[in-house]
């Protein structure tokens, strides 16, 4: 799926925008025992707003929630907050693809001895 939405990894602003939603939503641990995180949609759009435009954001989130992606799933709680998160923590595992990410944003936390995991 990550290769049919950045046209096989020759769209770079859509690729670093996946890489960056991807790596909002796992927390890192000095242990490598990396979960997934739910983040208010809000807040994730907001976070990613001044490097991406709205649209892009909510399209890369409708995208990977879709029925064809299952990469995130996205529900809204009783408050009608909007919440999303990694559909499993098998992805964070096992696609390779993310784990590099989260290998690479590792180094530098590894680095900071003010690292809380976060």
């Amino acid at each position: 799926m990550y290769n049919a939405y950045t046209a096989h990894d020759t769209d770079d602003q859509k690729a670093t925008l996946l890489k960056a939603i991807f790596l909002r939503l796992v927390e890192v641990t000095e242990a490598q025992e990396d979960v997934r995180k739910t983040v208010k949609k809000e807040d994730l759009a907001g976070e990613l707003a001044g490097r991406y435009p709205g649209e892009a954001v909510n399209g890369a989130l409708d995208f990977l929630a879709s029925e064809e992606a299952r990469l995130l799933r996205v529900r809204r709680d009783e408050q009608q907050q909007v919440w999303v998160e990694v559909v499993h923590e098998v992805l964070i595992r096992r696609w390779g693809q993310l784990q590099g990410w989260v290998k690479d944003r590792r180094k530098p936390c590894a680095t900071n001895p003010r690292w809380s995991g976060t």
